[in-house]
């Protein structure tokens, strides 16, 4: 069985670089196993018509608590069912309703500024914390006031339903550091505002958990959403004008609304003022990766190569350069069955008379060779009907797998939920 410092150890999934010397100590400290029972957390939870999940984020809450914690709610002008559900644990939690000022950090501040604990856990009503994760979190809480650290936030570790995993998204503060929530949108704790949050170290665990399953409800309210994000990002970069986040946040989130040209400037925006200040890597990181998307889908591969090469430097093993390499890769391949295709239709239309070889005289080998390029080039049509008119004729030549592939596109479910849609 794992001791605390085990625990700990294990557990760690990233922290702050200025961190490695405290994570060190604690790997050499004797600590003893004993948790101290005034460590109790207030967990928060934010909504506004959330009648679909707010009991079960409450009932998940309260399967994980220990007594002492409390369950505070703020709801922000619920006008469906939300509030007569949360009335049903009346007993169990502190409800608070605050009116919406377009403003996410002013209600954060306002939970922490009502929680009777230091430590303060925000929850998102359409998240489920997930069993043994508050018991992980009071250990780890533990052994940062033994060493004394301050001024930290902790990360839980956010599994989405379509399998995406987020970790760095700052939910659990101690409000003795005097932490607060700065920002309309995509809010981020600080102490002094000049510092932008980068006098707080961070650390997340892998094992305090939270199960995320808004996506398909989000969908249904996207515009809505972009639009307010969009507005209140706009604010924000007036008043933080050279601060990347806000920057790269308006190009993130307004990618599906905004000009095309706005959206490639904002992106080069940050990336310029990011320049090689490792404070703001991680939004270099991102906007690289997705001009680098946005270029390829322009079909500037020129573009494309010149940027992916930046990110290559500064993130050498990400995942996205190694897509995007063979992704660009692909495309020149692509590109060379086009110039294939003209050579072979330009040969076979200048070819006039009856040859001898021993393919076929009247030049099926050619067109199966056209069948394969157009299937290549994703012609499927195209390709199908030369394969057919080739199987009518007698000239089966290697046709089978395509069939088989045909066949099998049938009968895909995949087929249904394209024909669906």
């Amino acid at each position: 069985m794992e001791n605390i410092l085990e625990l700990f150890q294990n557990h760690i999934s990233s922290y702050s670089k200025d961190l490695h010397n405290t994570i060190v100590e604690i790997h050499n400290k004797k600590i003893n196993e004993y948790v101290d029972d005034q460590i109790n957390i207030s967990i928060i939870v934010i909504c506004k018509n959330e009648e679909r999940v707010i009991e079960r984020c409450i009932q998940a809450i309260m399967k994980d608590k220990d007594i002492k914690d409390e369950i505070i709610i703020i709801d922000t002008g619920s006008n469906d069912k939300t509030i007569e559900k949360i009335l049903k644990y009346r007993a169990q939690v502190n409800l608070f309703e605050q009116e919406w000022k377009e403003n996410f950090s002013e209600i954060r501040n306002y939970g922490i500024s009502k929680s009777i604990h230091d430590w303060t856990f925000f929850i998102d009503a359409d998240e489920e914390l997930v069993e043994g994760s508050i018991y992980s979190l009071k250990k780890y809480i533990w052994i940062l006031k033994e060493v004394k650290l301050k001024n930290v936030v902790i990360n839980p570790t956010i599994i989405n339903s379509n399998g995406h995993i987020v970790q760095g998204v700052r939910r659990i503060v101690n409000k003795k550091d005097n932490i607060y929530y700065y920002g309309l949108i995509h809010e981020e704790p600080r102490i002094s505002e000049d510092k932008f949050g980068k006098d707080i170290f961070e650390i997340s665990f892998d094992n305090i958990q939270l199960k995320h399953d808004g996506y398909e409800q989000e969908i249904l309210e996207a515009k809505n959403k972009i639009e307010r994000n969009i507005s209140l990002l706009r604010i924000m970069i007036d008043i933080e004008p050279y601060y990347p986040r806000w920057i790269y946040f308006l190009s993130r989130d307004g990618k599906e609304v905004l000009k095309k040209e706005e959206y490639e400037f904002l992106l080069q925006k940050t990336i310029k003022l990011c320049a090689d200040n490792i404070d703001y890597k991680e939004y270099k990181i991102r906007a690289l990766s997705d001009l680098v998307a946005y270029y390829i889908h322009q079909g500037k591969l020129k573009e494309a190569e010149e940027k992916l090469f930046e990110l290559k430097t500064i993130a050498p093993e990400l995942s996205d350069v190694f897509y995007f390499q063979n992704i660009i890769k692909i495309i020149n391949i692509k590109s060379s069955f086009f110039e294939i295709l003209n050579d072979v239709v330009t040969f076979k239309n200048n070819k006039q008379e009856i040859e001898y070889g021993s393919m076929h005289s009247n030049l099926f080998h050619m067109d199966y060779l056209i069948a394969e390029l157009f299937f290549e080039i994703e012609e499927y049509d195209k390709a199908f009907n030369i394969f057919n008119k080739l199987e009518e004729n007698h000239f089966s030549f290697n046709t089978q797998k395509y069939k088989n592939l045909y066949n099998a596109l049938e009968n895909s479910s995949y087929k249904k939920v394209i024909n669906k849609t």
